[in-house]
């Protein structure tokens, strides 16, 4: 987005423990090309684009205490959203909301569909679902097989 011209604020979301090598390498990018992450939510302020990716594929708890009130205050402003592969609070294994959950306009998901984005009442967190191809493949998953299918209309 910085690249296409945008100016783009990164909020970080607190967090317990050490960052990961691999998130302060990206947050050291980020901030060389200008960026600016701020630590507390920018009452206020308007965006054209809010983009959530607080929490991913891998969350099986109830989202609870200052990650509930962020993304509930994420809902609440102007502004198209976008959740990055799945939305923040949904099961990607059943499409439970577990607790709150962020409600995109558009999923931006990475490989293949993530079944809680097919399912009630995961879908209706999802917004339109774009599926990007970063080059995994069936292959990758060897034997196993998918345990869904989506079906549309032709």
């Amino acid at each position: 987005l910085m690249q296409a011209g945008n100016t783009v604020d990164v909020l970080e979301a607190p967090h317990t423990g050490k960052a990961s090598v691999g998130n302060q390498l990206q947050k050291k990018i980020f901030l060389a090309y200008g960026g600016k992450i701020l630590t507390e939510f920018p009452e206020g302020k308007s965006y054209t684009l809010v983009i959530d990716a607080v929490f991913g594929v891998g969350l099986s708890r109830s989202v609870e205490g200052e990650y509930a009130s962020l993304i509930d205050r994420m809902n609440a402003m102007e502004g198209a959203k976008a959740a990055v592969d799945i939305a923040s609070g949904i099961s990607a294994d059943n499409g439970n909301v577990l607790g709150t959950a962020f409600r995109a306009d558009l999923t931006v998901t990475f490989a293949f569909e993530k079944v809680g984005c097919l399912l009630w009442p995961g879908n209706q967190y999802a917004g339109k679902v774009v599926v990007a191809d970063i080059g995994i493949t069936p292959d990758a998953f060897g034997e196993r097989k998918p345990a869904v299918a989506a079906l549309e209309d032709a």
